[in-house]
């Protein structure tokens, strides 16, 4: 006879962690920048807390492809380099860890990261940019911290200037 929660060897199933965004309708409308692929990236801010390395999160706004361009775009600028989240608004966010060097420079070299992709791909769109520099543990709640990233302004950068 098995457990409910384990197979059908016995061992134990791990738990299956679930996000709620219902803190009240008035901010609900906050929440809806949330996707599934953010709470994962919140669950791996969560993860990281507990270790002493330093991250950077990005809001990327890649204002002249489709969301499909993006992603591969994306995905060719940061592979495994880096874990990315669409955002429900448009753009997405990107989570570097380990980049304890300056921030300007850590900045210049993911714009530089994005345009070789979409030039790699043939595609050209302006892009937008706002970052956020921080040792994990001061990264404090990873929902709000993805939300605030959200919002932030960002800052434009001319196709062929990386900073």
């Amino acid at each position: 006879m098995s457990l409910p929660d384990s197979d059908a060897t016995g061992v134990q199933k791990p738990a299956v962690y679930q996000y709620s965004f219902t803190r009240g309708s008035d901010q609900a409308a906050e929440r809806a920048a949330e996707t599934a692929d953010t709470a994962e990236l919140a669950h791996s801010l969560e993860l990281l807390r507990s270790t002493s390395l330093h991250l950077s999160l990005f809001k990327i706004v890649l204002t002249d492809v489709d969301a499909e361009q993006g992603t591969i775009a994306m995905q060719r600028a940061f592979g495994r380099g880096g874990m990315f989240a669409s955002l429900a608004a448009g753009g997405f966010t990107l989570l570097l860890i380990g980049t304890d060097i300056d921030s300007r420079i850590t900045n210049a070299m993911t714009v530089q990261s994005i345009y070789a992709a979409l030039a790699d791909l043939g595609l050209r769109s302006r892009l937008e940019v706002a970052a956020i520099h921080s040792p994990a543990p001061e990264i404090g709640d990873p929902d709000d911290i993805l939300l605030h990233l959200a919002n932030l302004p960002t800052d434009q950068h001319p196709f062929g200037r990386a900073a």
